[in-house]
């Protein structure tokens, strides 16, 4: 990740409430387990998630079977929130 997006992530992560900064880390420790996995399927939806990896240079695949790791609905829909959140500029 370059410089300034490093800096402009760590300012949205320093201003979020701790139990999302904590459901985000979760997040973000899914996408680096399945980094480097091979699946079969190709997953999609939402786009929040791509636009997400676009912005902070992330593998897209590893960030959906992470977001697919959820569950619960209602989790998912709150991390579709988180990173809608911290994709706004």
């Amino acid at each position: 990740m370059k410089r300034k997006k490093l800096e402009r992530f760590t300012l949205k992560y320093i201003e979020m409430k701790e139990p999302d900064r904590k459901f985000l880390d979760r997040f973000l420790r899914n996408y680096g387990r399945y980094d480097g996995v091979r699946f079969g399927i190709r997953l999609r939806k939402p786009d929040v998630v791509r636009e997400f990896a676009k912005r902070h240079s992330l593998k897209v695949q590893p960030l959906f079977v992470a977001f697919w790791c959820e569950e619960d609905g209602r989790a998912r829909r709150r991390l579709v929130r988180i990173l809608h959140w911290m994709t706004q500029e």
